[in-house]
């Protein structure tokens, strides 16, 4: 209700039109509303488009992004964030360039190409600044399924527990819920059940606070996955 408030009072001012329809993109996504989210983010990919090849529209992109992800395109998503990471990169802002790049390292990894992902998750690690906590978060979780992916299962949990840690402190629900899923699908490749079964419940609770439908479904389908055996179960 609020991003459609703003947009009624925009009265003209794209930018102020690009920043509500890429909350209301998102808040779509969330809500399960998947061709109602892509069309709005492509409104504000649009908008953000025309007033030039900078900063906001590659921010524009990765919101298209994200809703792409949670209406299950990835190839759209990984066309949004390449995209956007040219522009940041001609620009020399490393500090977005860092956080494109984490999602991309995801997205890749959905789509099966895990050696790029992880290429991309370590270009991500070292553009990131200490106190960006998002990035920080992202290119851990996107470099631990590419390890435990190869097989370098210690590696991966430890970058999936810091990822975890990093995440936990903050309001930022959905990375939060993004972060568990990334270690139960680390704790599920190290043949640890129970331990992607908790963390799989803990990223549903988290998703279902935050109204997050599509991470909800994922979230039971990783917990289905793990199968606990009674040993763990108990313990």
């Amino acid at each position: 209700r609020r991003c459609q408030a703003l947009l009624a009072r925009a009265g003209g001012n794209r930018r102020a039109e690009v920043a509500a329809l890429e909350a209301l993109a998102g808040l779509q996504a969330m809500a399960g509303e998947a061709e109602a989210a892509l069309q709005t983010a492509d409104r504000a990919v649009a908008i953000a488009d025309d007033l030039g090849a900078n900063r906001q529209a590659a921010l524009a992109r990765q919101f298209a992004a994200a809703a792409a992800m949670l209406a299950g395109d990835p190839a759209a998503a990984e066309r949004h964030l390449r995209w956007g990471i040219r522009v940041v990169e001609r620009q020399g802002d490393t500090g977005m360039r860092s956080n494109l790049t984490a999602d991309l390292a995801h997205v890749l990894h959905e789509l099966g190409h895990r050696e790029e992902a992880l290429r991309q998750a370590r270009t991500s690690r070292d553009l990131a600044a200490d106190a960006d906590l998002f990035a920080q978060v992202r290119w851990r979780g996107a470099a631990a399924k590419a390890l435990a992916a190869d097989g370098r299962l210690e590696e991966a949990a430890r970058l999936a527990g810091e990822a975890v840690a990093i995440a936990g402190p903050t309001d930022m629900l959905a990375m939060r819920g993004d972060a568990l899923l990334d270690l139960a699908a680390v704790a599920l490749a190290a043949g640890r059940d129970g331990d992607a079964a908790a963390a799989a419940h803990a990223a549903l609770e988290l998703y279902l606070a935050k109204g997050n439908l599509p991470g909800a479904t994922r979230a039971r389908a990783a917990a289905a996955a793990a199968r606990p055996t009674t040993s763990s179960q108990a313990a």
